[in-house]
């Protein structure tokens, strides 16, 4: 049985078990990724205390309802994060054209502490990238990280190309000390662009749990319009990476679509494509020449939602159980070719532990375009919008 097929069924068995029939056994032995995300419940002294039953099941109930839930999010969360979808039947794909080889801009990556950064340069050097766009997870206060970050750009200077770090307390609107940290970056550092803010964002299964449901930015509010006015106003308008997911389409498009058309001499770039269908890229991509979007996570459809509901209301993934572009995005990509950057969005241990995978899933997507429709995806889009020539 192929690896991610059994990790499915092992998945739907799991979630769907009683509680006395967990297999508690499988503390004994974690995947990466999922150990990775178990630590943001479960403290290691918990998992270490796991590992040492074996298959017998902790004495403490509390402890016991804790543990096994946060293993069945992180088993869907393995699901959701596979680099490959599940397989077709055996003999059904046929063969895929050879994959793209040719230059490759990873448009958006970040980084926080709780990984070895240089290893992970490394990491992205090794997989044949040639240039990468990175900025700093402030998840605590402003800056954090910031620093690490600005470090590794001394030690590959023309390998990295940094944007303003990506601040996780933000609610509401922007508040006045994001947008002088943000302007300040873009000033003293000489940031390329302004890393992810997130204006929407539903609660993952892996992730924060928030009394709404969701993180939210109003992109009609004070504080967006004040940013953009200040770079400008500081002689320096860059690219600013505007996260949304379309779950609440009928609520945030005309959101979007008012602040894109409001700016339009300010370049936005839109990550994951907004987990998007082809035809809210067609709609997206075709009223705002403005807007660039990257096709990070976009391979496969987005799962891992709190709430089934929201994940429901997502678009599909380009790619097929076979690993073929499917016909109606590849016209997305073929016809919007100049507003559509390649990234991985590597982010957390688990991502980048698969970023070789990512890279290979991605070359092999990019090989079903046209040669001269795939370099410009793959590495021209990202440096004329990153590093524009004057």
């Amino acid at each position: 049985m192929p690896r991610l097929l059994a990790l499915f069924v092992l998945f739907s068995l799991s979630a769907g078990s009683p509680a006395h029939a967990f297999d508690w056994g499988v503390f004994a032995d974690l995947s990466p990724f999922i150990r990775d995300c178990l630590a943001q419940t479960l403290s290691e002294r918990e998992l270490k205390a796991l590992a040492k039953l074996g298959a017998d099941r902790p004495k403490d109930k509390a402890f016991r309802k804790k543990s096994a839930k946060a293993y069945k999010k992180c088993l869907k969360a393995a699901v959701d994060e596979a680099p490959k979808t599940l397989p077709m039947a055996a003999g059904n794909c046929g063969s895929l054209p050879p994959p793209y080889d040719g230059p490759l801009f990873d448009a958006m990556t970040q980084i926080d502490d709780r990984m070895d950064m240089t290893s992970a340069i490394k990491d992205v050097e090794a997989a044949g990238v040639d240039r990468m766009a990175l900025f700093a997870r402030s998840r605590k206060s402003l800056g954090e990280n910031e620093d690490a970050v600005l470090a590794l750009r001394e030690r590959w200077p023309d390998f990295i190309v940094l944007g303003a770090p990506k601040y996780f307390l933000l609610r509401g609107d922007l508040d006045d000390a994001f947008i002088e940290a943000t302007v300040a970056g873009v000033r003293e550092n000489n940031y390329a662009f302004v890393g992810e803010v997130l204006y929407t964002h539903g609660d993952k299964v892996h992730g924060e749990s928030t009394a709404s449901g969701e993180r939210y930015i109003d992109p009609r509010g004070p504080g967006t319009a004040k940013l953009l006015r200040t770079l400008t106003a500081r002689g320096r308008s860059v690219p600013v990476m505007t996260h949304w997911e379309v779950y609440a389409w009928d609520r945030d498009w005309p959101r979007f679509s008012t602040l894109y058309a409001k700016f339009p001499e300010q370049v936005f770039v839109v990550p994951h494509m907004a987990f998007g269908s082809a035809g809210q890229m067609r709609m997206l991509l075709g009223k705002h020449p403005n807007v660039i979007v990257t096709t990070s996570k976009k391979d496969k459809k987005k799962g891992g939602y709190s709430d089934a509901s929201k994940a429901a209301l997502l678009g599909d993934g380009f790619i097929d159980g076979c690993g073929r572009l499917r016909p109606k995005w590849r016209d997305v990509l073929v016809t919007y070719k100049d507003r559509i950057m390649f990234a991985t969005d590597a982010h957390k241990n688990h991502r980048w532990k698969i970023y070789a995978n990512l890279i290979s899933t991605g070359r092999a997507w990019l090989g079903q375009l046209p040669a001269s429709v795939a370099k410009v995806i793959a590495f021209d889009n990202a440096e004329r919008i990153y590093l524009p020539r004057n």
